[in-house]
């Protein structure tokens, strides 16, 4: 199977910015901004599984019920994690193939490497950019691109120079449009 690169959907075209979702980036800021949770809820399940083995070990009588109780609230702890876990990895794996390109008639994305999946929206019907930047993408120095049209909003997860690469796509895509607050 032949793999799909940008350049082919942006031939005979200007390209004014071009960039892809930065490896992972996905995962590890999504981790990092969870990581004060996580150590509060693995506190909390170390709490849980501490007073069991004190009550089941040290404690007079063997108490069932506290034991379905210990495991119970084991689960209900873990099984929430494990499915925000699989959510992000999933969306992790989508977002790790997406180029982006940004031409002087329409902005392209394809969303995967392997597949025809492509998006494009063109320049006009642009009305807004927003760059959206959360704690860890502001460590790791990316962001997420976020175009605004009158039906739909697109984003272009993990950019790398989230700053510099916004500034570029904002001046290629809203350089001659006049703002709200300009009329």
């Amino acid at each position: 199977m032949e793999e799909k690169r940008i350049e082919k959907y942006t031939e005979g075209e200007k390209t004014l910015w071009q960039g892809k979702a930065k490896e992972n980036d996905y995962l590890a800021c999504r981790f990092a901004n969870v990581f004060p949770l996580i150590v509060i809820w693995l506190a909390a399940e170390f709490i849980i599984m501490g007073v069991s083995l004190s009550n089941e070990i040290l404690g007079e009588d063997f108490n069932v019920f506290y034991l379905i109780l210990t495991v119970t609230a084991i689960f209900l702890h873990l099984i929430p994690t494990c499915i925000w876990i699989s959510a992000v990895a999933r969306e992790n794996a989508r977002v790790r193939g997406e180029e982006y390109a940004v031409t002087e008639s329409r902005v392209v994305i394809l969303h995967s490497t392997l597949h025809e999946s492509v998006e494009s929206v063109s320049v006009s019907e642009v009305t807004d950019i927003v760059l959206r930047r959360s704690l860890a993408e502001l460590i790791f120095g990316t962001g997420r691109i976020v175009i605004k049209t009158e039906d739909e909003r697109i984003t272009l997860y993990s950019v790398e120079n989230a700053a510099k690469s916004f500034r570029k796509i904002y001046r290629a895509v809203m350089g001659g449009k006049v703002t709200p607050d300009e009329r």
